[in-house]
């Protein structure tokens, strides 16, 4: 059966290099924000600064795997979909680190 004119696979297409890279980064700074919250559970909120530098490292690093999911979608010719699953990945780690501190601020 021959193809029709004007329909395209996407099965040729190889996702976007720095998706990739920004979702293993999301899954980074979440690992960090998990780490940092079982480390101050586990000393009932007595863990000082080392959960200050897991947070800040994890804010970093989201905002860093941020822009690099953005950068994924100028890719040509590339599926998008890590470039989106590392962005919003990312996008949350965010915005509950700054929520938190906002909170409580």
């Amino acid at each position: 059966m021959r193809k029709k004119p004007g329909r395209y696979s996407l099965l040729n297409r190889r996702n976007a290099k720095r998706g990739r890279i920004s979702l293993l980064i999301g899954v980074a700074a979440a690992a960090l924000l998990i780490t940092g919250i079982v480390i101050a559970y586990r000393n009932r909120g007595e863990a000082g600064i080392l959960v200050g530098v897991l947070g800040i490292a994890a804010f970093a690093v989201a905002v860093f795997g941020f822009i690099m999911g953005l950068l994924g979608f100028k890719e040509e010719d590339k599926r998008q979909l890590y470039s989106w699953i590392g962005s919003l990945l990312n996008a949350a780690v965010w915005l509950l680190l700054a929520g938190t501190f906002l909170a409580f601020v």
